[in-house]
């Protein structure tokens, strides 16, 4: 993510920042996708290449988009797909998308469940929250697999 930030603060680009930041990806994850189609060799081989690119300035740099080509070109010749990374870098390109995370004082995992009374039919409340009534069916499997995980 500090990579894509940056380029996009940068260039405003996006597609200079996913080159840029699928390059520095490259250069330092261990992929498992290298490693099965091309042994430790192929990830060092990667590694090492993406290292060397990032030096010269990565996709900024002069002739830097030429140079990533013949990267590329060099990768499917020894047929290695960096397919670990290009995971990583649709999760930084899809993670900014998604509204921020907005916690409810609410939700039931976060507390103990505090019974009002025992058995068929007991209320249950949760610090902050409206009382909910066991007897539906429904309520009553959800928080009967709530307490287990909480116990």
């Amino acid at each position: 993510m500090p990579v894509f930030t940056r380029m996009m603060e940068e260039t405003g680009d996006s597609n200079l920042a996913l080159l840029q930041t699928l390059l520095h990806l490259m250069a330092w994850n261990d992929d498992t996708n290298l490693v099965s189609r091309g042994g430790l060799a192929g990830l060092n081989f990667v590694q090492q290449e993406a290292q060397r690119l990032l030096w010269q300035g990565g996709v900024l740099a002069d002739g830097g988009l030429e140079a990533l080509r013949q990267f590329d070109d060099e990768l499917i010749a020894r047929h290695l797909s960096p397919g670990g990374s290009a995971d990583l870098l649709a999760v930084t390109w899809f993670y900014p998308r998604f509204p921020p995370a907005r916690f409810s004082r609410c939700n039931p995992l976060q507390y103990r469940l505090r019974p009002h009374s025992t058995g068929e039919g007991a209320i249950i409340s949760l610090p902050g929250c409206h009382p909910v009534n066991t007897e539906s069916r429904h309520n009553r499997i959800v928080f009967t697999d709530i307490v287990r995980r909480l116990s």
